[in-house]
């Protein structure tokens, strides 16, 4: 087996580089995109911000004649487990150029919640009920799930699927 470059039949590329670190909300993160590019009339790169299969933002950055572009850009809720940044143009002969990397978020929750029994007891009993009192931000999402520890018999791994 050989493992070959690629290439195009214009030689041209695109390579994102983020800046190193752990990425948490609210963050501002450096993006650089280095461009090789034989066609100088080229006059936009195409730069998009996806999350859980959404758009999240995209914008358009006109190139005058550079080859490397830097970019911040803020990490907000929308962007949270992780984010795909992709960059793109199109040269005169109809081809694509692009690039994208995928960026990892620190993982948090967005308000504040607390929870805690009424009654609190020492242990609970199978078929039992208590009542759990929920706190949070207003229109706040949340969910519960109970999982006896019998279950980690099977799988001690801690992740359910």
């Amino acid at each position: 087996m050989e493992a070959l470059a690629y290439t195009t039949n214009s030689n041209s590329y695109i390579h994102i580089g983020v800046d190193a670190g752990e990425r948490k909300l609210r963050d501002n993160m450096k993006i650089s995109l280095n461009l090789e590019r034989q066609e100088t009339h080229i006059t936009d790169i195409t730069i998009l911000i996806l999350s859980r299969g959404q758009l999240v933002s995209f914008r358009r950055h006109k190139i005058e004649g550079q080859t490397l572009i830097s970019l911040m850009v803020s990490i907000t809720k929308e962007m949270l487990p992780s984010f795909r940044i992709v960059a793109y143009y199109h040269t005169n002969a109809n081809e694509v150029v692009s690039d994208s990397v995928w960026v990892d978020v620190k993982d948090s929750c967005m308000g504040s919640l607390k929870l805690e029994p009424t009654t609190p007891r020492y242990s609970y009993e199978p078929k039992g009920s208590f009542v759990l009192k929920v706190a949070g931000d207003p229109e706040a999402k949340v969910g519960l799930v109970a999982v006896d520890r019998g279950v980690y018999v099977l799988n001690n791994k801690h992740r359910l699927t």
